[in-house]
């Protein structure tokens, strides 16, 4: 029993290892591309560096847009859902105001949240989660579809409760 447990020790130590190998190995490569961005736009000339910027901000500017969409598609439908579950109004729209402030914060790049995950992407353990909080990296949206709860709900839960409800995840 000894032996399993120092081997699966081992394991997590390696896996911690070699995650982040990976990531400085990510970071030392996003630093790369952005020196050879800047050494690019310091070798183009001022109608150049206007257009790559113009083109820049058209691309982000539709990303954005997709982006809203598809949150917008989202909400629409987990507004459904509620409703076939028999959810109150006042429920309904007090989600919806809370997911339409948590949208137009996240599209203004303040959100305060961080980086969010889908379900799925978080049962891959991404290396930059804290394993002991994955529920934490959810959107809003996605913790109610998972959790059938808020996050401010599942905050006052008790300790076994969250767990039991993870584990169910």
């Amino acid at each position: 029993a000894e032996e399993a447990a120092e081997q699966d020790a081992q394991q997590a130590m390696a896996k911690r290892i070699a995650e982040a190998k990976q990531k400085k190995a990510e970071e030392a490569k996003a630093k790369e591309e952005e020196q050879m961005r800047r050494y690019q736009l310091a070798q183009m000339s001022p109608e150049e560096r206007k257009a790559a910027m113009a083109e820049k901000l058209a691309q982000k500017k539709a990303e954005m847009l997709a982006k809203k969409k598809a949150q917008e598609d989202q909400l629409k439908a987990a507004i459904k859902q509620m409703q076939a579950e028999g959810k109150s109004v006042p429920e309904i729209k007090h989600f919806m105001l809370a997911e339409k402030k948590r949208i137009a914060a996240e599209l203004a790049g303040s959100s305060g949240g961080g980086k969010t995950y889908t379900l799925d992407e978080l049962r891959k353990r991404p290396a930059d989660c804290d394993s002991s909080k994955l529920e934490t990296y959810l959107s809003d949206l996605e913790f109610v579809r998972s959790f059938k709860m808020s996050k401010a709900d599942f905050a006052k839960q008790p300790k076994w409760k969250k767990d039991d409800a993870k584990k169910k995840m």
